[in-house]
Formats: structure tokens, C-alpha cells, sequence
């Protein structure tokens, strides 16, 4: 099945990404942030590739839910964390598209 860019709200984070059957990547935006505007594209080709049954991928607007942003320690934008089983995995830096990829595969690959 495949995969595309949910937008993930207060209202939706328990079942979407808590309750999770398979390990969620979330992707940390803003309207204001230049940077997450050329990269929406980069994440959502990624969730293309990737079967929903392996892994999910969620989109979190902090301007809008600032919140989830403060629950994920989020410092600056955009941000990137893996979800697995409630317990959130911090993906540093900016990286590119290649790396993104490879450090994915190696998450959903690694049981």
C-alpha cells in the first residue's frame, strides 16, 4: 500500500503515531520556515517509497501545534524524528535525500 504525508494534529497524535503498527516518521514544519518549504517535496517523495505496512510518515505543523513540537524537544526547523512504540529517535542535521533514505532502510530493516 502506498504511503503519503499525513498531517498530524493534537487531535490525531495518540492514534497516528502513539498507537502505531509500524514506526512513524515525523517531519517538523512551519508556514514561516523557508528551509521546510524546499524540503516538503524530499519527504514526500521518500513516503512514496515506502510501503504504509513498514513505515508511516506524518507531517506536524508546530505553528499550529505547538505542543507536539515542545512533547519532541523540537529546537529548530525543519526537524526529523522516527516513532517507534512511543519511543522517539532524533534525526540530526539536514540531511539529503540519499542519507534520508539509507538511515530509513536501516531503521525498517533492522529486526
Amino acid at each position: 500500500m502506498s504511503n503519503s504525508l499525513v498531517a498530524v494534529t493534537r487531535e490525531n497524535h495518540d492514534s497516528f503515531v502513539l498507537q502505531a503498527s509500524t514506526p512513524v516518521f515525523l517531519y517538523f514544519r512551519a508556514d514561516w520556515c523557508v528551509t521546510c518549504k524546499s524540503v516538503v517535496r524530499l519527504i514526500e517523495d521518500l513516503a512514496s517509497q515506502y510501503d504504509s505496512e513498514i513505515l508511516t510518515f506524518g507531517c506536524v505543523d508546530v505553528g499550529k501545534d505547538e505542543d507536539l513540537g515542545v512533547l519532541y524537544n523540537v529546537s529548530g526547523l525543519p526537524s526529523y524524528r522516527i516513532v517507534e512504540s512511543g519511543t522517539s529517535y532524533d534525526i540530526q542535521g539536514q540531511p539529503t535525500k540519499t542519507s534520508l533514505d539509507l538511515m530509513l532502510t536501516n531503521f525498517v530493516s533492522r529486526t
